[in-house]
């Protein structure tokens, strides 16, 4: 994460405990089922994902996590699908967004983020 890496003390820690628990899964997993083992890993490993939306679902899913309150890692997911889409089917895509670009207005009342004009001109450029 970001804020790990910008620490270089928090970083090495970080790698060296998830080099730990690497280790720990592999033994385990020569000993029960990968799936099993598998609750070893913490939250921050790696996870191939495979999934299908339809547009609408996509829309959906741009509006709540494009959004600058959303998690970092799955808002660049939201943002790197949101503009390959556009580029494949700018029409069908051409209003999708954040709320705040696709519905004009920021539904997270007090727990906006504020930065409605960038956010605005962010996905005018994508």
């Amino acid at each position: 994460p970001p804020a790990i890496a910008a620490d270089s003390e928090a970083e090495q820690l970080f790698r060296q405990q998830m080099e730990q628990l690497r280790q720990a899964y592999q033994v385990l997993c020569g000993m029960v089922h990968r799936e099993d083992a598998r609750y070893l890993l913490p939250n921050a490993c790696e996870t191939k994902l495979v999934f299908t939306m339809n547009a609408r679902s996509l829309h959906n899913f741009f509006v709540t996590r494009c959004c600058n309150r959303a998690q970092w890692e799955i808002r660049l997911l939201a943002e790197t699908i949101y503009q390959e889409v556009k580029r494949v089917a700018p029409n069908l895509f051409a209003s999708a967004g954040p709320a705040c670009v696709s519905q004009g207005v920021c539904p997270e009342g007090e727990m906006t983020c504020g930065e409605i004009a960038d956010v605005l001109e962010k996905f005018r450029k994508m």
